[in-house]
């Protein structure tokens, strides 16, 4: 998986008065600013409040975002419903512009249930293909209101980012054989469930707080069986007590840890679907030549994908000089 990562990283580096220039976006989750960048990054300048990895649940604002809200023209937001801290941004700016989980869901963002955990798993939800295109659909028809001028080039980039997103996710539904997994975290489950992975359950509920008892010899009599084959874990958790939990019974019980990357830092959406999408792939061994072409493979579309945006973006740019 190595490969694919540094190939990767090489190659990626209510209506209210809008001001002249770029429109100032805040974004509330760093996780989500990936997908509103790809549809607006040319005319926005944009602020996250949560930096990727940072825990929404006990983050506190500060005077900073504070004055990063102030300025906002637009203010990108979760979901306001399950997340306090959203809440508290919309209660102390009431007259902003506001994107929230309602307005994705107008145009067919939902969340899916986790046996364990829940009818409506709120964590990561922007990970799932069909969601991320509802976001970026509710993100392009928001800023061609505010932002009219260019409401043709927020359509086009919104059509290049639903293109590339379905592309990644019909080479997925193609190259991954179904699988069940069991996920560390809630919030990966989105992700396991587009790597085509029917997800059992959850090690982890709440913070700190691991299954036992009962529903932990469930789940692994469940692997032992075979019908749990990965434990899913988020690559950016490797090596914290979640990854050790996680090594620790998958091993137990004839089962195999799974990393996939849940946060895309710099990353388009689309690379990151084919990212994890080696990651499911066999693991690369010196002697397997077949795993070593399909990791190669899956890093060239990768690149393809990211070339072709950059293509795309220029052209329109200079087509509305």
């Amino acid at each position: 998986m190595r490969f694919v990562a540094i190939v990767t990283a090489f190659l990626l580096l209510s209506v209210i008065p809008i001001p002249q220039g770029k429109i100032n976006i805040v974004v509330s989750i760093g996780s989500l600013k990936s997908i509103v960048e790809e549809i607006c990054g040319e005319y926005a300048s944009m602020d996250v409040i949560i930096p990727e990895g940072s825990d929404p649940h006990s983050y506190s604002l500060t005077s900073e975002d504070y004055d990063k809200i102030e300025k906002a023209d637009l203010i990108i937001l979760a979901n306001s419903e399950n997340l306090g801290i959203e809440r508290e941004i919309r209660e102390a700016f009431p007259d902003k512009n506001y994107l929230d989980f309602e307005d994705y869901a107008s145009y067919g963002a939902e969340f899916h249930s986790l046996p364990g955990f829940g009818e409506k798993n709120f964590h990561g939800y922007w990970l799932y293909p069909s969601n991320a295109l509802a976001i970026g659909r509710a993100v392009a028809e928001k800023m061609k209101f505010v932002d009219p001028e260019h409401k043709d080039y927020y359509e086009e980039v919104y059509k290049s980012f639903r293109e590339r997103v379905l592309s990644a996710w019909e080479y997925i539904n193609e190259s991954l054989e179904q699988s069940s997994c069991i996920v560390a975290v809630p919030g990966v489950a989105y992700m396991a469930e587009t790597m085509r992975m029917n997800v059992k359950g959850t090690l982890l509920k709440e913070p700190n707080s691991f299954v036992q008892g009962s529903e932990l010899k469930k789940y692994a009599d469940m692997m032992k069986r075979g019908e749990i084959r990965y434990v899913v874990c988020p690559e950016e958790l490797k090596d914290t007590n979640i990854d050790k939990f996680s090594k620790e019974f998958a091993s137990e019980n004839d089962g195999e840890v799974i990393y996939l990357k849940i946060f895309s830092g710099r990353m388009p959406y689309d690379s990151l679907l084919y990212y994890n999408s080696a990651a499911v792939l066999r693991p690369l061994k010196e002697s397997d030549g077949e795993s070593l072409l399909w990791i190669l493979a899956t890093a060239i579309l990768a690149v393809v994908a990211v070339l072709e945006f950059l293509i795309i973006i220029r052209w329109k740019r200079r087509l509305m000089e």
